[in-house]
């Protein structure tokens, strides 16, 4: 299966021969994937892939063994190894050397990095259309209500003051280019580490 054909099954929309809407960006993200045969980047949210592990994402099977699968090879110790029990459930029932559980290591732990980084996106664009809807509220009220009025801007004062809160935090979170909320732009290891510290802190006695 080609790279075009793989983006299209994970739910990328192309728009030409190298270039695709990104499926995991939030809002507008036209044409911000670039691809070639063998591998996809997103310049905006930074996602990669190659053909392999998209394959593997969409369920299409690759054809690439690992090493010592299918290949004749019996169970049990080998250059003086213990023979300890391996790891079964997937992903580690196909990974038969210490790189391959380190690698699938890694890919665990970068899906679980960008599933907290969208979850934090989502919940900030939540309470942004909120707060909207707030503002319109008030100000419905203060024009039919003119006793509120005081009281009304008091309120859309608190409302606008959250505005840079939330717009520094979805700039940073989404890497946004020439962000006018943050003192420099983000990139993604600036987010990576983030998450880091905030798994730290998460795990730190109470």
């Amino acid at each position: 299966m080609t790279m075009p054909e793989l983006l299209e099954r994970a739910g990328f929309r192309l728009r030409g021969t190298k270039r695709a809407d990104c499926a995991h960006c939030p809002g507008h993200s036209r044409g911000t994937v670039s691809f070639t045969g063998e591998v996809a980047y997103c310049h905006r949210c930074h996602w990669t892939a190659n053909a392999v592990t998209l394959a593997r994402q969409v369920g299409v099977p690759t054809g690439r063994a690992f090493p010592g699968t299918d290949a004749g090879l019996k169970p049990g110790p080998t250059n003086g190894t213990s023979n300890r029990p391996r790891p079964v459930g997937p992903p580690f029932r196909a990974a038969s050397q210490p790189a391959d559980l380190a690698r699938l290591r890694r890919e665990a732990l970068l899906r679980e990095f960008e599933l907290w980084r969208q979850q934090q996106i989502q919940r900030l664009y939540d309470e942004d259309r909120a707060r909207t809807r707030a503002i319109m509220r008030c100000n419905d009220w203060m024009q039919r209500i003119p006793e509120c009025e005081e009281q009304g801007w008091e309120a859309l004062k608190r409302y606008y003051d959250d505005v840079a809160r939330l717009n520094c935090a979805i700039d940073f979170l989404t890497c946004a280019v020439d962000s006018r909320w943050l003192e420099r732009d983000s990139t993604i290891v600036d987010v990576f580490r983030a998450w880091r510290r905030w798994l730290r802190r998460q795990r730190e006695p109470q």
